[in-house]
């Protein structure tokens, strides 16, 4: 069984919910790309709540998704992180969100192991690309229309 995920932060963390319940690997959702011989959950399409609730029972839950600050943190994060040009980026990001489960959100902060600091690294060279580009443009607000 595979689920199915966007580039979005939400996305990328209901589908890691849904894979620890369900066992399903999590799979970039591309369009145009087909799977026929699996079957395929969408992240963006599931109940969010009963599947949070449901690994809540099964695993414990996660600290980040109890703390709204921790969230807001985590969430950008991973945005940043998913930006990042790099095959196996969200395989990275699964890792570290797995680690997230078993230690705790501090250790994932304070760069522990090596993928945190992989991953904060990422997000360090993004960000700065980010903030370059928007030194060379002009961004000018545009009507509602």
């Amino acid at each position: 069984m595979l689920v199915l995920f966007g580039p979005a932060p939400r996305s990328i963390v209901s589908a890691f919910l849904v894979s620890r319940v369900t066992g399903a690997k999590p799979t970039p959702r591309d369009h145009g790309r087909q799977f026929y011989f699996d079957e395929t959950t969408d992240a963006d399409k599931v109940d969010y709540d009963a599947t949070y609730r449901e690994f809540k029972e099964r695993f414990g839950g996660l600290d980040f998704l109890e703390d709204e600050k921790l969230y807001e943190i985590v969430e950008d994060e991973v945005f940043w992180a998913s930006r990042y040009r790099s095959p196996d980026r969200f395989i990275l990001i699964f890792s570290v969100l797995a680690q997230i489960e078993k230690e705790g959100t501090r250790g994932y902060l304070a760069q522990n192991s090596p993928e945190s600091k992989e991953l904060k690294d990422w997000i360090r060279r993004v960000t700065w690309e980010f903030r370059r580009a928007k030194g060379y443009m002009t961004l000018q607000e545009v009507d509602k229309n």
